[in-house]
């Protein structure tokens, strides 16, 4: 059987309920954003909004209060059943042990996240999700590219991806053209 690398990324519908996302909406919305950051060839941190025009929140950096607390634990939690099911439904033996963070990253109109893979020499990443949470906007899709191909996936609410970090799947957030998107990201190890 023929494996092509678009059937290793996996989507999940209504992976987080309405009421999840709306619960995790309204906490953050109003928190402080900063510039999200690139990583650079000699494992520096830039922002650079040619690349990357995106704000974000440190969910599993920020655990102020017992509202902060449940909802990275229970972030921590689901995240970690979507990489067992990755893992399960694919036979990967040597299983990611570790989230490496959890951000909600707010793309405003105009935002987005040129072409780029999650994994690098001074980042080593084994799987990335991304988890939207909100769909009412309009662009903000995600697309993957391989060699002469690509597709997209399309966002909607409390749909979960998960696909392996590595240099063979290059993605990026296509620009929001109206409204907010509001997402999170996550990589594990």
């Amino acid at each position: 059987m023929e494996v092509k690398l678009r059937d290793l990324i996996m989507t999940v519908d209504s992976f987080l309920s309405p009421e999840q996302v709306g619960a995790i909406i309204r906490t953050y919305k109003k928190r402080e954003f900063s510039h999200a950051r690139i990583v650079l060839k000699d494992g520096s941190h830039a922002i650079d909004t040619n690349t990357r025009n995106v704000t974000e929140f440190s969910i599993i950096r920020n655990e102020k209060s017992m509202t902060d607390i449940h909802w990275c634990n229970f972030l921590l939690s689901k995240i970690t059943s979507l990489s067992q099911m990755y893992c399960n439904s694919y036979g990967v033996e040597h299983k990611p042990q570790r989230i490496q963070n959890i951000n909600l990253l707010r793309y405003e109109k105009g935002g987005y996240y040129t072409r780029h893979t999650d994994d690098g020499p001074s980042i080593p990443r084994t799987l990335s999700v991304i988890i939207f949470l909100n769909n009412d906007y309009k662009g903000g899709g995600l697309e993957f590219s391989f060699l002469n191909s690509s597709f997209k996936i399309e966002p909607a609410a409390g749909k979960a991806i998960i696909w392996p970090s590595n240099f063979l799947f290059p993605h990026a957030a296509i620009k929001v053209e109206e409204g907010v998107r509001f997402a999170l990201v996550s990589w594990l190890r």
